[in-house]
């Protein structure tokens, strides 16, 4: 303590060591796509996918963490909590991953408290994802696709040779690790009711997500690959981006031996990728999928609870949701790119509204 303020200084450091043995056999009896449920009667798949290969692989990785952080009281109303965080793992060749901490909580009277941050979060490459690409790195297993193939044999004709074309998937050089750029500010309440209530506003922002992308793809108004001797080549890059703003309520009480919680948040959720081993719809424009994300706008959920006698607990709950989105496609592959999410000239990704929940 130094002239009447606290400071409180903590640190820690984790590590977590990993072994695996797995045994993949996913997709080894093949698999047919259809467009429509008409072009299944007919028996007319658009495209025929099968893996073969060693489905065994093994794999270890190393996790570790350290932090430092301060949380400095100036005043009996005002906390501030500096802080960083560092982030290293093996499997990933990117070790610049220090990500800054900044927090404050000030109390403008005794009922009424307002809290709010700033920080960087990174994401680890999980051991799963680093296996896969091995998996399907082409001399373990790898992947035969065949393009307008015959049914129910695929392999009587098609726009394939099967050996080579092989599918491979490959990680990219320059993989970095993700990371979020996350702010909030919230109000809390205590009112004399035994009521408490709260709102919060947060704003993320997504950097160097992991996406795939298929670096041989069909050139924009071509049918064939760049390289006619291979297949796809699924290429694991850190090039995804995402923006998300939250704005929530939720409220507290207690009626006798009812416990009441209700909560509602609005969701406004954008990203140019849908997962680590997703593919774009072009792969040579990867900014065009950037649209809404499934997530519902707005969501409210209840809980109420007694406790009654001998131990015993009442609990009723109730959620809703507004509609989920979800991506309008041709159900064709208009680009020869061996993947059916192509969408309609102009439609974004995402534009179309499910049923509510």
């Amino acid at each position: 303590t130094r002239t009447g303020r606290r400071m409180t200084l903590k640190a820690g450091f984790d590590a977590n060591y990993t072994r695996t043995r797995s045994l993949s056999e996913e997709n080894f009896l093949g698999s047919f796509t259809f467009s429509d449920l008409e072009s299944y009667r007919a028996g007319a798949p658009l495209t025929y996918r099968v893996t073969r290969g060693d489905p065994l692989i093994r794999n270890s990785q190393l996790e570790m963490s350290s932090f430092v952080e301060n949380d400095l009281k100036l005043s009996q109303r005002l906390t501030m909590m500096f802080g960083v965080r560092y982030d290293r793992q093996t499997n990933l060749k990117d070790h610049n991953n220090a990500a800054p901490r900044l927090g404050f909580a000030y109390a403008a009277d005794r009922s009424l408290v307002i809290r709010g941050g700033v920080g960087v979060y990174y994401q680890r490459l999980a051991d799963f994802m680093v296996e896969t690409p091995r998996r399907l790195d082409g001399s373990r297993q790898y992947e035969i696709v065949i393009s307008d193939p015959s049914y129910p044999d695929p392999f009587q004709s098609g726009t394939a040779s099967i050996i080579p074309p092989w599918s491979v998937r490959v990680t990219d050089p320059r993989l970095v690790a993700p990371y979020e750029i996350i702010s909030s500010v919230s109000l809390e309440r205590t009112f004399r009711s035994n009521l408490f209530a709260s709102v919060k506003y947060e704003f993320r922002r997504g950097v160097h997500l992991f996406r795939s992308r298929d670096l041989n793809a069909p050139l924009p108004g071509q049918t064939e690959p760049p390289d006619p001797d291979r297949g796809n080549v699924l290429s694991l890059a850190s090039t995804g981006m995402s923006r998300s703003q939250v704005l929530s309520a939720s409220v507290r009480r207690r009626f006798s031996i009812f416990n009441v919680n209700a909560n509602y948040s609005f969701y406004s959720t954008y990203k140019d990728n849908d997962g680590f081993f997703s593919t774009p719809s072009n792969n040579y424009d990867l900014r065009s999928d950037w649209g809404r994300t499934s997530q519902p706008r707005h969501q409210v959920s209840s809980v109420v609870n007694a406790k009654l006698w001998m131990g015993v607990f009442l609990a009723g709950t109730m959620s809703a949701n507004s509609r989920s989105a979800y991506n309008i496609t041709t159900r064709m592959d208009g680009n020869s790119d061996t993947n059916t999410n192509d969408r309609p000239p102009g439609v974004p990704r995402n534009s179309g509204d499910g049923p509510r929940f």
